[in-house]
């Protein structure tokens, strides 16, 4: 069946730059998935809180840039908005910078079918006010985790609020993330979609390690929270014969950087580990494809997308019940443990080394991951609700659709 083919424009506070690095890599991922199917550009906000007493107020926009990333038209602009209001004291940011981005929008790109937002704050924000000065529905998919980052004050609540109600669909990530929606905001309408793995750039490596040492790779911030920590004292807690195996390589930035290669100095982790820094995708897949075990130890996950780039690269994992992972980190991929628990981890780590081939099916690892979350699975599942959104009210305007999808 032929698909009808739709502008879609994403609006984000995260995409991939120069400066930022691979911030918001997630976002240009399912872009570029979109473009396949879908007309796309790229909205990518980015707001600089500046002070009363600056000597800055109110400018339009201190920034914008347009660039195709491929397939996808991507306009940057950078807004200087006050800290008092962007922190709550104005409840119309969102539908202040919709005015302004408008016809930057219309004139560089056109006009859009559906705006597709990433995370209700400031994104989803300003999404719900071009929906209605565009006349075109609004999906809205939620990453943040925990959710109660987004309600810390009366007037981000409200935004939030505005966020997800005025949207014709609200997308969260995991079940896990829905249920935290769901608690705060009871009865709305929430449906669950995964990111996008790009199993078509994460695959198995051609040859298998050769070496006859265990190498362990784990990618993510380094901040506390990701369970770096834990991870170093599971490791020291090892048995010296299998620590002795074991070389651990760390990819990512972050604050906890320093304290992290304090802690790894110590005697029976010295030698053991590398920080790797900050990677580019093409290093990041050479680590996932060289390693014979992948390690999360997050204390939260809402989704985990470097959980699915290691099983579609054929690796074992071991992750934390943290949200996102146990939705699709099974028995026959790998283990799963409770967060924060140095003890736990320590077990799982030496069980596999004992005895890999045991507990891992890496084909079986990859087919979960194909099936759930490759490029072809999201696009078809998205596109499905983005058809949804006119099959259900084709002759209706989506102000109207927006109001009565609550």
């Amino acid at each position: 069946m032929k698909r009808t083919r739709r502008r879609v424009l994403i609006v984000t506070g995260w995409y991939p730059s120069p400066e930022t690095g691979y911030s918001g890599i997630f976002v240009r991922d399912q872009a570029q998935v979109i473009a396949r199917q879908h007309d796309v550009a790229v909205l990518a906000v980015s707001m600089l809180p500046v002070g009363l007493r600056s000597g800055t107020l109110w400018r339009r926009v201190e920034g914008m840039a347009v660039t195709d990333d491929g397939p996808v038209r991507v306009i940057r602009c950078r807004q200087r908005v006050l800290w008092e209001d962007f922190a709550g004291i104005g409840s119309s940011l969102g539908v202040r910078m919709a005015r302004w981005f408008a016809p930057d929008v219309e004139r560089e790109w056109g006009r859009p079918d559906l705006i597709h937002a990433h995370v209700s704050a400031p994104a989803g924000w300003i999404a719900s006010a071009l929906g209605d000065r565009f006349d075109a529905p609004v999906v809205l998919t939620e990453h943040t985790g925990p959710f109660d980052v987004l309600l810390r004050s009366p007037v981000t609540r409200r935004r939030t609020e505005i966020a997800l109600r005025s949207s014709a669909r609200v997308l969260g990530v995991s079940d896990a993330l829905r249920r935290q929606i769901l608690a705060r905001f009871p009865g709305l309408d929430v449906s669950v979609l995964g990111n996008v793995v790009r199993t078509d750039l994460f695959v198995p490596p051609a040859s298998p390690n050769p070496s006859s040492r265990i190498r362990m790779f784990t990618l993510a911030s380094l901040v506390r929270e990701k369970g770096i920590f834990a991870l170093l004292e599971a490791i020291e807690r090892l048995p010296a014969a299998i620590r002795g195996r074991i070389d651990l390589r760390i990819g990512g930035s972050g604050p906890a950087r320093e304290g992290l290669e304090a802690y790894a100095r110590r005697p029976a982790l010295a030698d053991r580990c590398a920080f790797l820094g900050g990677l580019e995708r093409e290093a990041a897949i050479r680590e996932m494809q060289a390693c014979d075990l992948f390690v999360l130890a997050s204390e939260a996950e809402t989704f985990g997308i470097v959980l699915g780039e290691a099983m579609a690269c054929g690796k074992p994992i071991i992750a934390t019940r943290c949200g996102g992972p146990q939705e699709f980190v099974t028995d026959e991929v790998g283990c799963l443990i409770e967060p924060s628990d140095p003890d736990a981890l320590s077990r799982a780590i030496e069980s596999f080394v004992s005895a890999p081939e045991e507990k891992f099916s890496a084909s079986r690892a990859r087919e979960i991951i194909e099936a759930r979350f490759g490029p072809d699975a999201f696009l078809a599942n998205l596109t499905s609700v983005y058809d949804s959104l006119f099959a259900s009210a084709p002759n209706v305007a989506s102000s109207t659709l927006r109001t009565n999808s609550r």
